[in-house]
């Protein structure tokens, strides 16, 4: 079974392991050879880190096995001096080879901590089962990349765009309902979930490319287009920039201009300002994904709940696909653009909008849907109780029937 741990901590380490390999780098490409003075003190950071969340990731309700844990903390600290020792004996007294040596135990050690960190002694039983209800995968190649979608129901097309890291899943609650009426339409973005992931720019313009090219492959002139968080930034500029292609559009959880003021989530603000390259997230991914993906998950979902094994295991799977991290780190780097092209338009869109908004929301709080809703003249703006970021996923009951409503007036 997964490990039960407070995730904040072992998310925080792996940042500070990029932002320690990131010292390396910089004191591998110095050509004088001077080392940083804040290169020093990264092992006693990560000591500490060592030290906290050897702490905080035990279970509330098991103690048992704290014996392995401290194990596991004794472990880790220890190999600070082992590392030093073998660098003392390498022929090369490098600066490098030394920094290196402590990447290398810093990395060995919270593997350690995270593999003794156990579970707990007994296994909750969920508050709902899980029933899967498999809907055919559809795959349309656009401007020479595969793009993986659902298509069903038929009627007025609607197309559903999902947000930043997300897939078509966060759609899964809208796909029964809406399809007894419409045509639905749900990707995953160039870049995102089952689709290929090429190196591209993946600026806000090209992402529009490849959706109106979607659109265009699948005899789409004009859809209904609903989108959630950065999903709903490209359907505004859908709505901006090919204004006959939307018929009505729907906003939920997104998108505020002057994005990085509003958003108050510090895992995604740590995801777009961070430096280290991809291959490093990826492999920070790899080693503390299942805990990095509940934090996530706990900060886009107001009810803990909701937030079962399958779920985690699902989010978890879809952030193990190769090539996932360099599009949304380059999607992150491109904010400024659409802060620039699209953010200062807003006001101007002309199709009949609603906005939803979840009132628990912690990645953009109520106070960014109530002001794009004075924004954008004749908008309706939906509050959400008890929902965060993916209302439509948390709370389907309550934005189902909105949606209905909407999209047949």
């Amino acid at each position: 079974m997964p490990p039960t741990t407070n995730v904040r901590p072992l998310s925080q380490a792996t940042f500070a392991l990029c932002s320690y390999w990131q010292d390396v780098e910089k004191l591998y490409l110095d050509s004088v050879g001077t080392l940083h003075a804040n290169v020093l003190d990264r092992p006693r950071t990560a000591r500490r880190m060592f030290k906290k969340a050897s702490v905080l990731t035990r279970p509330a309700s098991a103690r048992e096995d704290a014996p392995l844990r401290r194990s596991g903390h004794r472990i880790g600290r220890c190999l600070f001096p082992v590392a030093r020792h073998v660098s003392r004996l390498t022929p090369s007294k490098s600066d490098v080879r030394r920094k290196l040596a402590d990447f290398f135990a810093i990395l060995l050690g919270w593997l350690i901590m995270l593999t003794s960190g156990g579970c707990a002694s007994t296994s909750s039983i969920p508050p709902w089962f899980e029933a899967f209800e498999r809907i055919p995968i559809k795959t349309v190649t656009i401007n020479g990349q595969r793009m993986a979608y659902l298509d069903v129901g038929q009627g007025p097309p609607v197309l559903l765009i999902h947000g930043f890291g997300g897939s078509m899943w966060q759609w899964e609650h809208q796909q029964t309902v809406l399809s007894a009426m419409f045509r639905v339409i749900t990707p995953d973005l160039v870049g995102a979930g089952l689709s290929d992931k090429p190196e591209i720019d993946y600026r806000p313009d090209e992402l529009l490319t490849f959706l109106v090219g979607f659109m265009d492959a699948l005899q789409i002139t004009n859809a209904a287009v609903v989108g959630n968080s950065m999903g709903a930034g490209l359907a505004i500029g859908l709505a901006l920039d090919y204004p006959t292609r939307v018929s009505t559009l729907v906003l939920i959880a997104g998108f505020p201009a002057h994005v990085m003021d509003h958003l108050s989530s510090p895992t995604l603000r740590r995801a777009i300002e961070t430096n280290a390259p991809a291959w490093l997230v990826s492999l920070g991914n790899w080693l503390f994904g299942w805990s990095m993906t509940e934090a996530i998950l706990r900060e886009f979902i107001y009810d803990p709940a909701l937030i079962t094994p399958a779920v985690l295991d699902r989010s978890n799977r879809n952030r193990q696909r190769p090539g996932l991290f360099r599009p949304l780190l380059t999607i992150g780097k491109n904010l400024p653009i659409w802060e620039e092209h699209f953010a200062p338009r807003i006001g101007k869109l002309t199709q009949r909008t609603l906005i939803v908004w979840g009132e628990e929301d912690r990645v953009f709080p109520i106070e960014a849907g109530e002001t794009l809703n004075q924004t954008i003249t004749g908008s309706t703006l939906i509050r959400v109780p008890r929902a965060g970021h993916i209302p439509q996923w948390e709370r389907p009951d309550l934005v189902n029937s909105e949606l209905l409503s909407f999209l047949r007036s």
